[in-house]
């Protein structure tokens, strides 16, 4: 028996150069008759996700998920139940764990495989488990998912999002932005892991000091050359800096510290205002740490391309800027609107071509 599950797919020839990068296939393994046998390396999850259309569409024959290579005589497995999945009696229960939405047509083959067919409609409240069962699996997921008209709906949906969904936590509109949502409608809805992102223990505990009332965060993204809006202070201090000696000194301050980025090749830049009105937190923000748009605004998600590790003394603040990465090329870019931390972090390197192209290369690969 292999490490892992041996996926198979049977598909006519012309079909599989369209779906070669997608389904992660690398070459045929075997032909029956007119139709070839490929080997897929896709997590079983995600290839439960995406089956169900591509069965639909005659665009995968049939499926077979095995021990191992089936032998001359019995290679008719992946290709002879048209529509369906065939899997092999001992790995049942690892699909079992991933079929939601999936009909056990029964045994056949006098009991060492076990037939799956899609149901003919993936009710909502089965895709919302599946992809709330996702968020932290590690397992790459896109699932069709109905934006609703009051985004509010969205945000606070646990049984869809999770841990994103609760009070403090966020994340739901940087993965609602990045899977190219601009408003209400059906879209790929990826998580997490498709998109290269974590939830990031680090960010965890900085939504926990929020949560308990021991710190503030308020933040903005700007271009590396903007300057830093007045309205910025305004709802940092509640003065105007032409008015108050204070707020004109925070003001100089975040000037300074943009000033002193000058350097830094990245082309966008995260403004924090941390505040302690209580204790004196050790604030920790890894790189990648991701900053959300209040909804859709047209204005990229931005990820910090550097890290920050403070501790805000009681009562006081500390002002912040960091270089940061954009995660949604084809949106504007940030102009001092507000932004809110969430608990995803971006996993991957800069700079931030380098960034554009890992978040389109997954957003290809990812289409239902």
């Amino acid at each position: 028996m292999g490490d892992t599950p041996l996926l198979l797919l049977s598909m006519e020839p012309a079909r599989s150069d369209e779906l070669r990068e997608r389904l992660r296939l690398n070459e045929a393994v075997y032909r029956w008759y007119i139709f070839d046998v490929w080997q897929s390396h896709l997590g079983l999850q995600q290839l439960f996700a995406w089956l169900p259309s591509l069965l639909r569409e005659n665009a995968v024959r049939s499926a077979a998920i095995l021990e191992d290579l089936p032998t001359p005589d019995r290679q008719w497995v992946a290709v002879e139940y048209v529509g369906t999945v065939v899997v092999s009696a001992a790995l049942e229960p690892l699909v079992q764990q991933v079929a939601e939405g999936w009909e056990r047509l029964g045994f056949i083959d006098e009991g060492r495989l076990v037939r799956y067919a899609p149901s003919a409609t993936l009710d909502r409240t089965l895709r919302g488990e599946a992809f709330r069962t996702s968020l932290e699996s590690g397992d790459p997921l896109t699932v069709a998912y109905d934006v609703p008209e009051d985004l509010a709906d969205a945000t606070g949906d646990g049984s869809w999002f999770g841990r994103l969904a609760a009070p403090g936590h966020g994340g739901v509109v940087a993965l609602l932005t990045m899977s190219n949502a601009q408003g209400p409608g059906r879209i790929a809805l990826r998580n997490p892991s498709a998109l290269n992102l974590e939830i990031s223990p680090d960010l965890l505990d900085a939504a926990l000091l929020m949560g308990r009332g021991e710190l503030n965060v308020r933040a903005i993204g700007l271009r590396s050359q903007g300057h830093v809006p007045a309205a910025f202070i305004r709802r940092c201090t509640g003065a105007d800096p032409q008015e108050s000696a204070g707020a004109l000194a925070l003001h100089e301050r975040f000037e300074a510290a943009m000033r002193a980025l000058d350097d830094s090749p990245e082309y966008f830049r995260l403004l924090l205002y941390l505040e302690a009105p209580l204790g004196d937190p050790v604030v920790t923000l890894p790189r990648g740490a991701v900053f959300e748009q209040a909804g859709f605004t047209g204005v990229q998600t931005l990820a910090a391309a550097a890290p920050v590790r403070v501790v805000v003394d009681p009562g006081s603040f500390v002002p912040v800027v960091l270089p940061s990465w954009c995660l949604n090329e084809r949106l504007n870019p940030p102009n001092g609107e507000p932004v809110s931390l969430t608990i995803l972090r971006y996993m991957g390197p800069g700079p931030q071509k380098r960034v554009w192209t890992d978040v389109e290369t997954r957003l290809a690969a990812s289409q239902l």
